[in-house]
């Protein structure tokens, strides 16, 4: 919620990092849930296996995209 503001004026601006807000705030649930993901492919040796959410970034239109997806490399 942004402060001063009703929930449905809000500025693309704002909606942008709300949006990206609420994403980060779901990282840690995510790493919660893959762990017993993450025991389960080591206990079954399964190579090149890997659990993984995209979090996606919502950008301007001057970027010429609506979406770019994001990762991040070499966090397991």
């Amino acid at each position: 919620m942004v402060p001063g503001k009703s929930q449905t004026n809000n500025s693309g601006s704002d909606k942008r990092e709300l949006y990206t807000i609420a994403q980060a705030l779901q990282k840690p649930y995510h790493d919660l849930l893959f762990t017993v993901h993450r025991m389960i492919i080591r206990f079954n040796g399964w190579q090149g296996c890997k659990v993984d959410v995209p979090f996606i970034q919502l950008t301007t239109l001057d970027v010429h995209m609506d979406a770019k997806q994001v990762t991040i490399v070499g966090n397991e």
